[in-house]
């Protein structure tokens, strides 16, 4: 089966794969299903901070020990990296969302082929850990953890569903 990718895919797609891609060797331990997007995680992480730095300021208050301004210092600092990742990552979100190549994904008896203009990998059945089927994306998760990870957009669901059925492979089948 080959499937012909001819447009762009929406922010959200690029923000869950890099959450799939900086996460690979967790999920290929532990399968999770509740895969996010990585700015809501970092989202989180900065709403925690600033809870716990109000927490710290209304305990400590009126002792003001050292702890009490390492605390406001080390959270604040939390906040601020936090903040400045959130940016780092939404600009990578939007190189990878403006930089499209027209993309074929073939999938057949052996492996499943990415091509694009500048690159071709595979990854081969027999090395297939599982498929992953994302809010956004279906990513075909490598069992060697060195192996790039193939990502469609959920658009193709039915094709991709029906093809593994068909193929007998719908055991590798990982969904939400």
């Amino acid at each position: 089966m080959k499937l012909e990718i001819n447009e762009n895919e929406n922010n959200n797609f690029y923000d869950e794969l890099i959450f799939v891609q900086s996460n690979y060797k967790k999920l290929l331990i532990k399968k999770k299903k509740n895969v996010s997007r990585m700015t809501i995680v970092f989202l989180k992480y900065i709403l925690i901070s600033i809870v716990f730095g109000i927490l710290t300021y209304i305990m400590y208050n009126e002792t003001k020990d050292d702890f009490y301004y390492f605390a406001l210092y080390i959270y604040g600092l939390l906040v601020i990296f936090a903040i400045v990742f959130i940016f780092i990552t939404k600009r990578r979100i939007n190189d990878s969302s403006n930089k499209f190549e027209k993309t074929i994904i073939t999938l057949n008896d052996k492996d499943i082929e990415y091509k694009s203009l500048n690159s071709i990998y595979k990854i081969e059945w027999n090395n297939l850990a599982f498929i992953l089927f994302n809010k956004y994306s279906i990513c075909f998760i490598p069992k060697d953890g060195k192996g790039k990870i193939i990502a469609i957009s959920i658009k193709y669901n039915d094709k991709i569903s029906e093809y593994l059925k068909k193929h007998k492979k719908d055991n590798l089948i990982y969904e939400k």
